[in-house]
């Protein structure tokens, strides 16, 4: 029988043990990526990877046999499972064809030897579970492209043989299961519209309810005393996602993964659904999580995994890891077994009392996992006769046990005291403190007594000679002398002497001298027990030595009467003292640029001294319009004699005084208009304005709707501000031969069953035609149909009466006119419906979409109509691949109650979209400040069902604007015009001197330098005015903002205490918000 805690009730915590690396695999090669583990009865861990097939582990981790099942035995295996046969189970899915056998569980013995499939069908196995009885749990899941129309899930559970005993659909894309000990069932599903959640379902599989306070659920497993643990990525991540690996975003798993970090973690619920702990430690992105079965050394296994994200993306990697954790308590519910010894000892009392200790009662107690402690009842008696005695056993789990024994305490005889002194040999030596004082010892340790009552130790004289304390101490019953000892104890001194040296000394040695004389007091020696100390130079040179420039060390030593030393140091820095420095100032200076634009500078003319002799170098000697208002130069003078330099700094303030020509073409001038309008450029009107620097030009106006002279002004700026302007009038004319646009004709259908009539109202088939001009359009009969009567008219409505019994597709053709021009030909589809039972071919095209895979199938009664019972049916094809795009012509042939063939239109289609596979990138500015990149940049791996694909970027030039974070989008397009487009993220970056301050222009507002070590500067055009700029990371949070006011002629800021990283700025500016991206590199 047990006592004391309930191990099984006690809430479990987890201890780091250990980390064993398993595998690293690419991020483009999911072969290497480990999605489930389990182990067996003695211990041993099994690993399942996507391509590898299992390996086996030691119980502490370590490789034993990879491959123990190798991975051909497999095509996509996402789980696996051990009974108490240890006999493995593997979650398999394979499309051979059939589709029953799809899906199935793969059965090996031991020794990793196939020996069944079970659980066959076409649904994807994509979790497993065992119960205690080893029935086995399945969560499945169909996406409807093969077999059957329709996603569907269920949850199915098999006896060990293999034998199905019931099911659920409640589910929606279950990927993860467990089971408790009452067989209640706990799901993990990723649902529909984020419905992502853990169900619960009773062992008659009735729904529950679900577990709380988990967002996106990963895998499952249930310990031996029902605590549920559960894998929560916190919504970062959806699990089914990684068991779809091959087919994932890549780079948006990856960053979830990454954005999740450290806040991934294992959530541990008790058997009712409470939230009663989170393991947090070690875990990275957690994968699968399993027990082992041991019950003394309780181990928790979590397949842990890592992303080391690499530009490009195919260079990352994702480390595997099995982190080992210890639970505390362990899976130990057994008690010990507790054993006391006969009834009946006795014990004698000694001075008064008995005084048992667990030896005295334990007889031999055991536990199956070992015992923690033992502990008695009752330790003390001091009345004899019989006493019972309890023994308390206690295991590392808390199990106890209890046995119990009755002892017989008997009465003490009262022999004479004996005291025994100890020689001086014996005798501790006494370390004196820092103030050289003693610490009286414990003498009644020192002293050894038998056979006292009350022993009482009374020390009556205390001498210290020297290093040597004399001790006289009484012993004593109660008050009664009994014996005397002497005792002489050494004094050890342990504390070294003190020793202060004098501060470092700095002094100079005069310009003129090359050594000079040093004097220094000894250093200060002190000892806490006085007597004679010794003070020596260890090293550098005595006080009054000649010293020339240089730095010298010097150590000195004390040492006491005991032999303790104590050392210090200071040092002697002499320098050489230099001639004085000579000074020189500059001054400010103009230069006016030539008609070139170009402009020299005398350095000398900076210099403002009275000096002759100096040579003088500038930082900027050549100027030109780039340098136009002020440049700081630095002026250098060097004293040839001496060769001593100075420097000052000085403003060169660049002027462009030729003043810009702006020349007008000449009044009369004549422009067209087309299509009732006139849009002129500045070159249109410029006749060769001139400048020394860039120009630029403005028109007063540069559209006009209406003909005659019209008076325009052109405007010319150069760098320098300067202007200049001509007026002339020119003549607009009328487009006498305005072009027409021509309308545009839009195919229709239209059905009716056999033998109906189709009426068709106005504006028919006139109702999807366009004319650009918005002239009235009407209809005219191209080719009439072939197989009835047709009433056409021109306002676009028709009457069509089929001829009798046919059925299939008829046609007209027709085009709309705008009362100039003709449109294209469109074609009217009538289909007419089969209502007969009676046996025909089809008469009308089949559309068939190809797959996924490029393929796409026809069934033999998707040929004819009616009743085809006593006919055997033969088509000459009914596979299609990308190699059959278009109209393909098939025969069907029929023998039986009759015999005959017909030949069917199918038109293969492709209309599935390519599959956008891309990369973030970074990109560096050149010297010009440019960067371009290709789609081949970007893609990671994009394909499409059936080949080639042509690929258009929406950016693929870059410049300095452009530093920072770019959204680019990668648009794909197949040869049957489909198309994808993707958006990813493209980060340029600029070396240091790249991208200086930008040219003014007032259609940006700029960021620089960018990339900043935190140094913010915002260029705005002239109109524009910032009020507030606010910072937010990657993740949108909010680092900081600034305020600006409307009297700022620049605005900057800087942002410090911050990682590497891209930043977003939202500038509000009194045109509105902006929003510019930000690259901090320290």
């Amino acid at each position: 029988m047990g006592w004391g805690q309930n191990p099984a009730a006690e809430v479990p915590e987890y201890n780091h043990f250990d980390n064993v690396h398993m595998a690293t695999a690419g991020a483009n090669n999911p072969d290497d990526i480990i999605v489930s583990i389990a182990t067996d009865s003695q211990g041993y861990i099994y690993t399942l990877s996507f391509g590898n097939g299992v390996d086996k582990r030691n119980p502490d981790g370590s490789l034993l046999q990879a491959e123990f099942i190798p991975a051909n035995q497999f095509q996509t295996p996402l789980d696996i499972v051990i009974n108490s046969k240890d006999e493995i189970f593997i979650a398999d899915y394979f499309e051979s064809g059939s589709c029953l056998d799809n899906g199935k569980i793969k059965v090996f013995d031991s020794n990793g030897i196939f020996k069944k499939n079970i659980a066959l069908s076409y649904f994807r196995p994509l979790g497993l579970a065992l119960d205690y009885d080893d029935n086995i749990y399945i969560a499945e899941y169909y996406d409807g492209s093969t077999c059957e129309n329709g996603e569907e899930s269920r949850i199915r559970v098999f006896d060990g043989d293999g034998i199905y005993l019931r099911q659920t659909e409640s589910v929606e894309i279950p990927y993860r299961l467990a089971v408790d000990s009452s067989k209640n069932i706990y799901v993990s599903q990723a649902g529909v519209d984020d419905n992502s959640q853990v169900l619960i379902f009773d062992a008659n599989l009735n729904p529950q309810g679900n577990l709380p306070n988990i967002k996106s659920p990963g895998s499952i497993v249930v310990d031996k005393f029902d605590f549920i643990h559960v894998i929560d990525y916190e919504g970062y991540v959806d699990f089914k996602e990684f068991l779809n690996y091959e087919n994932a975003n890549i780079v948006s798993l990856a960053l979830g993964v990454l954005s999740g970090m450290g806040e991934f973690n294992i959530k541990i619920f008790s058997s009712q659904g409470v939230l009663e702990n989170q393991l947090f430690t070690e875990v990275r992105f957690p994968v699968d999580l399993i027990f082992n079965s041991d019950a003394c050394d309780s181990k928790l296994f979590i397949n842990n995994s890592d992303f080391n994200i690499i530009f490009p993306f195919e260079n990352s990697t994702i480390e595997f890891d099995l982190e080992i954790y210890t639970r505390i308590p362990s899976f130990d519910d057994e008690a010990p077994i507790a054993l006391c010894i006969p009834d009946g000892k006795e014990f004698t009392l000694q001075n008064g009392k008995v005084t048992l200790t667990v030896a005295d009662i334990n007889d031999g107690s055991t536990d199956n996992c070992g015992i923690d402690s033992m502990e008695l009842s009752n330790y003390e008696f001091t009345i004899t006769g019989p006493h019972t005695v309890s023994l308390i056993v206690t295991d590392e789990a808390g199990n106890s046990a209890i046995c119990a024994t009755t002892i017989d305490i008997v009465g003490e005889t009262s022999p004479e005291p004996v005291v025994t002194c100890p020689v001086d040999s014996e005798l501790p030596s006494l370390v004196l403190d820092a103030n050289c004082e003693y610490s009286l010892p414990d003498v009644e340790e020192l002293i050894t007594t038998s056979n006292f009552n009350d022993v009482n130790f009374e020390i009556t004289s205390e001498s210290r000679v020297n290093n040597t304390l004399f001790l006289s101490v009484d012993i004593l019953e109660g008050q009664q002398f009994v014996d005397n000892c002497e005792l002489e104890f050494d004094l050890i001194d342990s504390t070294p002497p003190e020793i202060t040296c004098p501060e470092d000394i700095i002094k100079e040695i005069p310009s003129d001298q090359s050594t000079i004389v040093v004097n220094y007091n000894e250093p200060l020696v002190y000892d806490s027990c006085g007597g004679e100390l010794d003070l020596s130079l260890l090293d550098g040179p005595p006080s009054g030595s000649t010293l020339g420039e240089g730095e010298y060390t010097v150590k000195y030593e004390v040492t006491d009467e005991a032999g303790l030393r104590a050392t210090c140091e200071f040092k002697i820095n002499l320098t050489q003292k230099e001639p004085s420095d000579f000074e020189i100032t500059c001054s400010n200076h103009e230069l006016i640029l030539d008609s070139n634009g170009k402009a020299i500078l005398d350095p000398e003319i900076l210099y403002s001294g009275q000096e002759t002799n100096l040579n003088f170098e500038a930082s900027q000697t050549e100027f030109d319009c780039s340098d136009l208002g002020v440049n700081q130069i630095v002026l250098t003078a060097t004293d040839p004699d001496t060769g001593q330099t100075a420097t000052c700094n000085a403003e060169i303030f660049i002027i462009g005084e030729i003043e810009p020509e702006a020349i007008c073409v000449p009044s009369g001038t004549e422009f067209t208009m087309t299509n009732g309008e006139l849009n002129l450029t500045p070159e249109d009107i410029d006749a060769g304005s001139t400048a020394v620097c860039e120009l630029k030009m403005e028109l007063s106006q540069s559209s006009f709707t209406t003909p005659g002279d019209k008076t325009i002004t052109l405007t010319i700026f150069d760098e320098s501000g300067s202007s200049d302007s001509c007026t002339t009038t020119i003549s607009v004319i009328k487009d006498e031969n305005p072009t027409n646009s021509s309308p545009v004709a839009k195919d229709d259908p239209y059905n009716i069953d056999q033998d109906d009539i189709l009426n068709i109202a106005l504006p028919g088939i006139l109702n999807n035609d366009i004319d650009p001009d918005g002239d009235t359009l009407t209809a005219i009969l191209e080719d009439d149909v072939q197989n009835g009567n047709l009433t056409f008219n021109t306002d676009g409505s028709f009457t069509y009466t089929p001829n009798q019994g046919f059925t299939g597709q008829d046609t007209f053709t027709y085009i709309a006119n705008d009362g100039t021009d003709d449109s294209n030909v469109a074609t009217v589809t009538i289909e007419v419906k089969n209502t007969s039972t009676d046996f025909s071919c089809i008469q009308t095209p089949i559309t068939l979409e190809l797959d996924q895979s490029g393929a796409a199938s026809l069934q033999l009664d998707d040929l004819y109509t009616g009743d085809a019972s006593g006919l055997n049916l033969v088509a000459s094809q009914l596979d299609f691949t990308c190699d059959d795009l278009g109209e393909n012509t098939i025969e069907l042939s029929w023998t039986g109650g009759s015999s005959g063939s017909c030949e069917i239109t199918v038109m293969v289609e492709d209309n599935i979209k390519p599959i956008a596979e891309v990369s973030f990138i970074n990109v560096t500015l050149d010297a010009n400040g440019l960067a371009e990149i290709t789609p081949e940049d970007l893609d990671a791996g994009s394909y499409d069902n059936c080949g080639t694909l042509n690929f258009d970027l929406s950016k693929s030039r870059f410049t300095c604007e452009d530093t920072g974070q770019n959204t680019v989008a990668l648009a794909l397009t197949d040869a049957s015009g489909n198309s994808t487009t993707v958006n990813t993220i493209v980060f340029v970056n600029a070396n240091p001197g790249t991208c200086t301050e930008p040219a003014r222009d007032n259609d940006y507002l700029f960021l620089y330098p960018n990339p900043t070590d935190g140094l913010v500067k915002i260029f705005t055009p002239d109109d524009v005015t910032v009020e507030q700029v606010f910072v937010f990371d990657k993740r949108g949070r909010f680092i900081m903002s600034e305020e600006f006011d409307k009297s700022d002629l620049e605005y900057g800021f800087r942002l410090d205490g911050v990682q590497n990283a891209v930043y977003t700025l939202r500038i509000l500016t009194n045109e509105g918000e902006i929003i510019r991206r930000l690259i901090i590199r320290n």
